[in-house]
């Protein structure tokens, strides 16, 4: 739920069908254009989604999409494998490793971009 009491469901996709997101305000449920597949979506205090995904961590306020991946941002993998956000907003996200040069991770949100926690390496686990 969002600060706002808006519920957001995701409805995860398989092979041949796509993920959907969808969002219910007290009244009606409006399915939130959505790009693809996604692991686990958490609502912030502010009301955003952050959503994460094998493509990376897309933010969601109500309107447009942000997306951080690899290419972007300070994270070290574009395979998120979850996220959590904590009552003050502050999000957390597992990264997956994959390869023999990546370590999994556990990165963290500063409201402008994500940074590895120093010392964190999962090696494919979350912790």
């Amino acid at each position: 739920m969002s600060d706002e009491d808006n519920v957001f469901i995701g409805a995860p996709g398989g092979l041949v069908s796509p993920s959907h997101v969808y969002e219910y305000d007290g009244y009606d449920w409006t399915e939130i254009e959505w790009i693809g597949s996604f692991n686990d979506m958490k609502s912030s205090p502010a009301g955003n989604l952050a959503i994460d995904t094998g493509g990376g961590i897309y933010h969601y306020d109500g309107v447009n999409y942000t997306v951080f991946n690899k290419g972007n941002s300070n994270l070290t993998s574009d395979l998120v494998t979850c996220i959590d956000v904590a009552p003050d907003g502050t999000e957390y996200a597992g990264l997956y490793a994959y390869g023999l040069l990546s370590d999994g991770s556990v990165a963290i949100y500063d409201e402008t971009d994500w940074k590895r926690i120093s010392g964190s390496k999962c090696h494919g686990y979350v912790i």
